[in-house]
């Protein structure tokens, strides 16, 4: 059976998650930005690929470099962002699907992330649904799961990651829960998530 590269791919990203799960030295709350891509996004799955925040407290600690993600700058905005999202949505979990190397400096991954929709969440995100109990019910206790990507950018004169781009397609379960357009527009008015499924930029942790 032909074997795909990108298939070769994700073989190789998996083995460097399985040997970083094995080093009892690592510390799962910090990003290792150096060494060589497929070890930077081979630890980017390891540490935010499971359901747990990183501590809060180390959250601010590597504002000082210099690597984009979205919109925002430092990897602290990495980190905060998936501190909201683990602590918003119960039992959040990203699942590595493939990983295509688009050139030397850039590889992309795909994910499916599933997270679980509860009263919390409904609260804490969707404020707009607090007095609309029609549109909230269709949302409580839904079991979500989203297909996304995430853009690693590679600098090999520094041999460090430079960015971190990532979405996901929360609009289609969406549509199918809430039923319109109209409807999505009034649950995500004032939500703290976008429709990409990324924190409002807007948002402060």
């Amino acid at each position: 059976m032909r074997e795909w590269p990108h298939e070769r791919e994700t073989e190789q990203l998996q083995q460097e998650i399985e040997k970083l799960t094995e080093r009892k030295r690592v510390n799962t709350s910090c990003i290792q930005l150096k060494g060589s891509i497929w070890n930077v996004v081979a630890e980017y799955v390891r540490v935010f690929g499971k359901p747990s925040a990183p501590p809060r407290g180390v959250l601010g600690l590597y504002d000082d470099l210099d690597v984009a993600f979205n919109s925002e700058q430092g990897v602290g905005s990495i980190l905060r962002s998936w501190h909201c999202l683990s602590w918003w949505f119960k039992d959040l979990e990203v699942e590595l699907e493939a990983v295509t190397k688009i050139s030397p400096e850039t590889l992309v991954a795909s994910t499916r992330t599933s997270f679980t929709i509860t009263e919390d969440t409904l609260s804490r995100v969707f404020p707009n649904l607090v007095n609309n109990s029609a549109l909230a019910s269709k949302l409580l206790d839904q079991q979500i799961s989203i297909q996304g990507w995430t853009l690693f950018q590679w600098d090999d004169t520094g041999d460090l990651m430079t960015r971190v781009n990532s979405e996901s397609d929360l609009l289609s379960p969406m549509l199918r829960l809430l039923g319109s357009l109209e409807n999505i527009s009034v649950a995500f008015d004032q939500a703290l998530v976008t429709l990409d499924f990324q924190v409002r930029p807007t948002y402060k942790a």
